[in-house]
């Protein structure tokens, strides 16, 4: 699942290149004659452009004086090549007001980027300390299905919420219908995301619909051998001193009681059926 924390950085240098590609559209004008005062013609190039700048920069009036044209931006922005709804930049920048307005003028919840990243997608694949709450409710009001893949490769919403380390998205998508036996492109289970990213209240969480899911023999074997790799790594870290996926030792803490979990529920004492 490393490869799901680089996706999408190409929307930063869409922006950029709106922003000033586009949006520095009003300097010319070939509507404008010789002897005849300027008027400068507004485009959906220069629309494209002030939109971007507002969703950037959080500008409601502007965006609200470009309603009637946010749901066509919110179907295809940007050169044909290089197409990033609105409404997916909005989420991954993590404005919910800014969410609010793209949703109420009607962009649609579920066209993907270029990457094949949908706006829930974009909403949850932020560090977990801005990861919004509110944004998520908000798509998944507007109709963007809880349980449907948010990438092309088949990762759920439910698989980033496991991956962030989010009990409050995990447990808010479970409530709307998330598949917790739904697998990603590399074959990976809601289920042993949530083990590797080691936060023992997701594991809680899925653990339990998982097993009445049905987990085959290979399955639970396999969730047995993340959580026991999970604490050796976590071990090694806290030996070395190393810091930067946290405090090594609250993490110990957290793969010890994860490994607990699952070696309860799975091991030779639980009850895999």
């Amino acid at each position: 699942m490393q490869a799901l924390d680089c996706r999408g950085c190409g929307w930063a240098f869409a922006l950029i290149f709106i922003i000033a590609g586009l949006g520095g559209c009003h300097a010319k004008n070939p509507g404008s004659a010789p002897g005849r005062s300027p008027q400068a013609k507004v485009t959906v190039r220069d629309i494209s452009g002030q939109v971007a700048q507002a969703i950037e920069q959080g500008d409601l009036d502007v965006l609200h004086k470009h309603e009637s044209t946010l749901h066509d931006l919110g179907v295809q922005w940007g050169p044909a090549e290089n197409v990033y709804p609105v409404l997916t930049l909005a989420c991954r920048l993590g404005s919910a007001e800014v969410v609010k307005v793209l949703l109420d003028a009607g962009c649609p919840v579920n066209v993907a980027n270029r990457d094949g990243e949908t706006p829930l997608g974009s909403a949850l694949n932020r560090t977990r300390a801005r990861l919004s709450v509110d944004i998520v409710e908000m798509l998944l009001d507007k109709g963007a299905p809880a349980a449907g893949a948010v990438y092309e490769d088949g990762t759920t919403a439910l698989h980033l919420a496991a991956l962030k380390r989010s009990p409050t998205l995990v447990e808010l998508l479970l409530k709307r219908g998330s598949d917790v036996g739904a697998r990603d492109g590399y074959g990976q289970s809601v289920l042993h995301i949530a083990i590797g990213a080691g936060d023992p209240a997701v594991v809680r969480l899925v653990l339990e619909p998982a097993v009445a899911k049905g987990l085959s023999t290979s399955e639970r074997r396999r969730a047995l051998g993340a959580a026991d790799q999970l604490a050796k790594d976590a071990e090694a870290r806290l030996r070395a001193g190393d810091t930067r996926s946290g405090d090594p030792t609250s993490r110990m803490a957290d793969a010890k009681a994860v490994q607990e979990l699952v070696s309860d529920r799975l091991g030779q004492g639980g009850d895999p059926k």
